[in-house]
């Protein structure tokens, strides 16, 4: 839960929504899309044709502005397998068909807890599957959340594609937490 906020924050109004990706208009897909790129984990070419076919988007608006998002994704076979290769840990990868991604809290609103808001309510979307998630080595809080929300590491860590200096890592949660 995200602390409580004071002096002039704690006027401002904390909005979660989950929305199917069908459901979402063409600028709420530009607006996701547009925050997903700041975070600059992502590759950007097709990356609207991807968010259109996750399960389900979160938006997190804070004073009615757009300040985290996250998503329970549906990625192709043969990207999750690669992961899981790459990973070091192929045999895994067909028991983990969908994926937590994209969780990402633009800088002026982060520690507060928000990452976790997030990726709970995309979580909440599973339907008793059990997802993975990667995130980067020296990214300490979202390990945290990942870690908090029944998540645990497997297999070994390896090169981003997106920034060679930066390595990933892998973590999966049993299909009914």
């Amino acid at each position: 839960m995200p602390r409580p906020l004071g002096g002039q924050e704690a006027m401002r109004s904390v909005d979660r929504q989950i929305v199917a990706p069908d459901r979402c208009t063409d600028s709420e897909v530009a607006a996701f899309c547009k925050l997903v790129r700041q975070g600059e984990e992502v590759s950007s070419q097709g990356l609207e044709g991807r968010v259109k076919t996750a399960r389900s988007l979160v938006f997190l608006y804070v004073a009615r502005q757009l300040a985290g998002l996250a998503a329970l994704k549906r990625p192709l076979q043969t990207y999750r397998n690669g992961v899981f290769k790459k990973a070091r840990v192929p045999d895994l990868g067909p028991t983990f068909d969908l994926e937590l991604g994209w969780v990402f809290v633009a800088s002026e609103h982060r520690g507060r807890g928000y990452s976790t808001v997030l990726s709970a309510a995309a979580l909440s979307q599973r339907g008793g599957e059990g997802p993975f998630a990667t995130t980067r080595a020296d990214n300490i809080a979202m390990q945290k959340t990942l870690e908090h929300l029944g998540f645990r590491r497997v297999g070994d860590s390896w090169p981003s594609k997106q920034n060679r200096r930066a390595r990933l890592l892998l973590y999966v949660a049993s299909p009914n937490r």
